[in-house]
């Protein structure tokens, strides 16, 4: 999907939890096409592909998930920055 599990917050958070496994080598990942499983090394080896969620919604429209720089913009973002400006602290751009 185009998302890293380890950082992905639901993800992450369901892994500390103990509710699944998101480290690769302990994921059984099968080729559909082929119906092969896959080693790390050639999941490494699989060019990244954009993401199937590259936009997000807000109150003003829709905005990039991704930043040209790759790094992940957070959901709900108008929400996050209304909480962030009541407590004091600088926006988050999302550009």
């Amino acid at each position: 999907m185009g998302l890293d599990p380890r950082v992905t917050p639901y993800l992450r958070v369901a892994n500390d939890r103990g509710l699944g496994n998101s480290d690769i080598r302990h994921i059984k990942v099968v080729d559909l096409t082929k119906g092969d499983t896959l080693t790390e090394a050639q999941l490494a080896g699989i060019p990244r592909q954009e993401p199937l969620m590259p936009v997000c919604r807000s109150e003003e429209g829709y905005y990039n998930r991704f930043r040209s720089n790759g790094t992940v913009v957070p959901w709900q973002i108008d929400k996050i920055n209304e909480q962030r400006r009541a407590d004091g602290e600088c926006e988050i751009v999302a550009g």
